[in-house]
């Protein structure tokens, strides 16, 4: 393959890339303008794991249990879910989705599924499965070129997307990078 047409491929996946993160932000704002960041994903995942803990959840969200208590309280005050003191303990709470936080969950799906379906609109059935195996073939060439994160520094979220962990957890970005200061100060003296 010449360097040209690589060049130009990697435009092309760039400038796609550009445009879908655009077209998810503008789709986002525009069939949940009250959800505000994380809303959505914190929802989705009382939905599927109804009656969840608390702890559980953050542990699930990759955040600290200040921050999901933040959260929740946004999405309780619009009725989408109720905490719930557990049965034999107290000191746990569980969170259940409502009525609300169901038909909440469902309108996103349906708009999440009618932005998929317009996006591939224009590829045949046989075209979407040979650029899924064109795709497969890149993040394979793209996994051995660049490694892969270890399993302590990325997760991958309910739809199959690599996340890194947040600042405060073990092994964050800056404890990574106050670890590779502290090694070139060594090898420096």
């Amino acid at each position: 393959m010449t360097t040209h047409f690589s060049g130009k491929l990697y435009h092309q996946l760039h400038y796609c890339t550009n445009l879908l993160q655009r077209g998810h932000g503008a789709k986002k704002n525009q069939r949940q303008p009250d959800m505000h960041r994380g809303q959505g994903r914190t929802l989705s995942l009382v939905n599927q794991n109804n009656g969840i803990s608390q702890r559980a959840l953050a542990e699930l969200l990759h955040i600290r249990p200040p921050s999901l208590g933040e959260l929740l309280t946004k999405l309780e005050a619009n009725q989408l879910i109720e905490r719930r003191p557990h049965d034999t303990d107290r000191r746990i709470s569980n969170v259940f989705i409502t009525e609300a936080g169901r038909a909440s969950v469902a309108e996103v799906e349906a708009l999440r599924q009618s932005y998929v379906d317009a996006l591939f609109a224009g590829l045949s059935s046989e075209e979407q499965q040979t650029l899924s195996g064109l795709l497969d073939k890149l993040l394979d060439t793209l996994k051995s070129n660049l490694g892969e994160l270890d399993d302590d520094e990325s997760h991958d979220d309910d739809h199959g997307h690599r996340r890194r962990h947040h600042h405060y957890e073990k092994h964050g970005r800056g404890e990574r990078r106050a670890r590779h200061r502290d090694e070139r100060q060594k090898s420096d003296v």
